[in-house]
């Protein structure tokens, strides 16, 4: 761009460099837009008068505004103002001449811009000599001008106010813009992830009847048959057909024994199951905590009696609390059991009951004399299916799932359990469980 038009005089141009205007403007915040030039912003001349062009161009040469200069496009009738349109989309003011190659060409182009291209982002400035053909009123409000002009009025002072009060709208409209388009996409992203979400509920909810209906089917499918076994092996070992021989007692026993165990195993996972599911839920009541003890402890003392493994109870008073009995006798078992398990021949184990009263909780104390665990098995020691020797020549029944339920229950109850091993020194589990849960 030139900074002297070819047109206008020295003595001209000189007129104009001393008015007295103040061209740039530092106190202005930066609205930078995205669509435009990192330098310039671009004003769009449309008339047929070749001087109005040059001394538009010449009043605003030096104008800056928002730490961008001026970059002027001209078009001198409607078809090139049209064609400059199409190809600029980042337009920001338009000088708009109304009478050109016909009388009403600038609002012609005024349509174009704001029902053909749809760009009601650009500001337009009506710059008439005959006011008369196209009245202020009518224009502003039927054809969606932003500020009209009479070309007399039009100052280089008042053309430099109205250029920096257009690019600044203009500006401010382009950061609106933007921020509608940004919280339109983050809308459709949350649409998107609520629909996800629905999606992924809708197959959980799916999922569960299925599971629901597996364990419902397994339960039946799996304890008939097998309490078929255990039944028919009570009925030959108490000889009610007739005596049996050594060797026949030797293999019901084996038989009765091998199905309570089968059993056990189908119970756990079913249970198991049932958490995983969450369709188990507990019976909450007054339970007298002592008691559920002592009934744990008979229930598992022949099995430690048989591998002469010494078992013991102790509990500070009696203590009632609020549980799931058959849960928590559930939760006591399972860890006893586990200490039968690791705890070699004349070894020791017990259960120990107290109450913490600062704290209002219960706690159950099991502990063994047994093999162990080393600190990488005590890491994995409550996850499914992992067990403490998973070796193939491993000397201890049970699929892993004993702890997992006991950890699961006991975290349903609104409890913590934790454990404290080392090898071959014993290991000690502690359940503590709220008094109201």
């Amino acid at each position: 761009m030139n900074n002297r038009s070819p047109n206008l005089s020295s003595q001209d141009q000189t007129a104009f460099e001393n008015d007295g205007l103040i061209v740039v403007d530092d106190d202005i915040e930066l609205t930078a837009d995205s669509t435009q030039t990192d330098s310039t912003w671009k004003v769009l001349i449309v008339d047929d008068d070749q001087e109005v062009h040059d001394v538009t161009k010449l009043a605003l040469r030096r104008l800056v505004f928002q730490d961008k200069g001026v970059e002027f496009l001209s078009a001198y009738s409607t078809s090139e103002a049209i064609d400059l349109l199409k190809t600029h989309t980042d337009i920001a003011v338009i000088l708009l001449d109304v009478v050109m190659e016909e009388k009403d060409s600038g609002l012609k182009v005024t349509r174009f811009i704001r029902d053909d291209l749809k760009n009601h982002l650009v500001r337009i400035v009506l710059r008439t000599g005959q006011p008369g053909e196209a009245p202020e009123e009518s224009v502003i409000i039927d054809y969606g001008i932003n500020d009209y002009k009479t070309k007399s009025e039009l100052t280089r002072r008042k053309l430099f106010t109205m250029i920096i009060a257009a690019l600044r709208s203009y500006g401010d409209l382009i950061t609106i813009e933007r921020n509608r388009q940004e919280l339109a996409i983050l809308y459709a992203d949350l649409r998107e992830s609520h629909r996800q979400l629905q999606q992924a509920k809708a197959n959980e909810e799916q999922a569960n009847r299925v599971k629901s209906d597996f364990l419902r089917v397994m339960n039946h499918e799996l304890r008939t048959p097998l309490n078929g076994i255990i039944g028919m092996s009570d009925i030959l070992s108490e000889e009610i057909y007739g005596q049996l021989t050594e060797g026949q007692s030797r293999t019901v026993s084996i038989l009765k024994r091998s199905a309570n165990h089968l059993s056990d195993l189908i119970r756990d996972i079913l249970e198991f199951a049932n958490i995983e599911a969450d369709t188990l839920q507990l019976k909450l009541k007054s339970v007298d905590a002592t008691k559920v003890c002592q009934e744990a402890v008979q229930l598992v003392k022949q099995a430690a009696d048989k591998k002469d493994v010494q078992i013991s109870f102790e509990a500070e008073e009696e203590i009632t609390l609020q549980a799931d009995p058959i849960r928590l006798k559930q939760i006591l078992i399972n860890l006893l059991d586990n200490a039968i398990k690791f705890t070699p021949s004349g070894g020791q184990m017990g259960l120990k009951l107290q109450t913490l009263a600062p704290q209002q909780q219960v706690e159950f104390i099991v502990w063994d004399t047994g093999i162990g665990f080393d600190t990488a098995t005590l890491e994995n020691l409550f996850k499914p299916f992992v067990q403490a020797d998973s070796s193939n020549t491993r000397h201890h029944e049970g699929l892993g799932i004993g702890l997992t339920l006991a950890d699961r229950l006991v975290k349903m109850h609104r409890g913590t359990i934790t454990v404290e091993s080392r090898k071959g020194q014993g290991s000690c589990f502690t359940v503590l469980l709220p008094w109201q849960t």
